[in-house]
């Protein structure tokens, strides 16, 4: 019958691979130094399950533009807006020259919705500001825009945690946020 040997040093051997393998993963992940190098495109799962593809709108710039200028036909019904900031504070929200009607919705640090306020009626144009419809005053930490015609938005209530389901996690664009100062 043979024997199987093992010599001291491969036990060794095993276990500092064992290590290596734990801890290398965590040196290959891209390294993110500022808002730009962030992806724009991510997803949210729902409660039901279904997905959301979102923008993200991380500088002030994106924040401002949103979606204004964009034709309803140009945005699909299954696609949000995500406005990402790294701290809580009271947010409004308004929507000049958007061309089709919102449902927004204030979500915590951890992506929970806190409120919503639906079918906010799109106003095309910068003309008459007074006239430009706006949302309450949410304490919040994100927005989230959703066409008011969309069926994922309907599901969405307050209450409901959405998840996200992209790469790089969530933590990782408020902390290069934080450090932005956005």
């Amino acid at each position: 019958m043979a024997k199987s040997i093992v010599h001291p040093s491969s036990k060794y051997s095993v276990i500092i691979l064992l290590i290596l393998s734990a801890l290398l993963p965590g040196c290959f992940e891209k390294i993110y130094r500022s808002v730009d190098d962030l992806p724009r495109k991510a997803e949210l799962i729902l409660p039901s399950g279904k997905k959301l593809k979102i923008d993200l709108a991380l500088t002030n710039r994106e924040k401002q533009q949103g979606v204004s200028g964009i034709q309803a036909k140009d945005y699909p019904d299954d696609r949000g807006l995500l406005f990402v900031y790294w701290n809580d504070e009271f947010r409004r929200f308004w929507m000049p020259d958007t061309h089709f009607d919102l449902d927004i919705f204030f979500l915590d640090k951890n992506l929970k919705i806190r409120d919503v306020e639906r079918n906010v009626p799109h106003h095309p144009g910068w003309q008459n500001p007074s006239k430009i419809p706006k949302t309450r005053t949410i304490f919040c930490a994100h927005v989230l825009e959703i066409k008011s015609a969309s069926l994922l938005a309907k599901e969405i209530e307050p209450g409901d945690t959405l998840r996200w389901s992209s790469e790089p996690g969530f933590d990782i664009y408020r902390k290069v946020m934080k450090a932005a100062g956005l």
